[in-house]
């Protein structure tokens, strides 16, 4: 998105962007909604322990998003597809899933207070969350993978025959 302050290359003055501000604070802040909770920070600042987000998956998202997270079609309309797909896993990021367990998704997931557990998730919950989803994503596949050594390397009747055609080309006559 690109910047809206002059000093950030935009058009809108400091005092324009301050008057937006205001605005979208007065028209849909929520003054004291975090009151009294310790909400999780955006960026992992903990390495995620897979087995620990299984369990919490299980306890925190499997009834919306099924057992095992393959989803479940018995809530139409929701987010409740497979998340541990491998074609889904391999468009996002750990930082994308991330930010759907904090911010959930209007009208179709609850965010990071109000999950199955009835109790807030931790910053450490979440990040074992992701570990676990993140562990379905597939490596990514090398461009060298199954190819052998020996079928890397330039094979003999190849190169044979590139010095044969290079032996034979002809300089250009002046």
């Amino acid at each position: 998105m690109p910047a809206f302050a002059q000093s950030g290359g935009g058009m809108l003055t400091d005092q324009q962007v301050e008057v937006l501000a205001h605005g979208l604070v007065t028209a849909w802040g929520k003054p004291g909604l975090l009151a009294g909770t310790n909400p999780p920070p955006y960026k992992a600042t903990l390495h995620g322990d897979v087995a620990a987000g299984e369990k919490g998956f299980a306890d925190n998202c499997a009834s919306c998003h099924g057992e095992g997270g393959k989803g479940n079609p018995d809530i139409p309309g929701t987010l409740s597809g497979s998340i541990v797909d491998p074609a889904f896993l391999g468009l996002v990021s750990d930082q994308y899933v991330r930010n759907f367990v904090i911010a959930g998704f209007p009208d179709q997931m609850p965010d990071w207070r109000s999950h199955d557990s009835g109790k807030p998730l931790s910053d450490r919950e979440i990040t074992d969350i992701v570990a676990w989803v993140a562990s379905h994503r597939e490596p990514a596949a090398s461009p060298t993978a199954g190819v052998t050594p020996e079928a890397s390397s330039i094979h003999p009747a190849a190169m044979k025959s590139a010095k044969s055609m290079a032996s034979q080309r002809q300089e250009p006559h002046s």
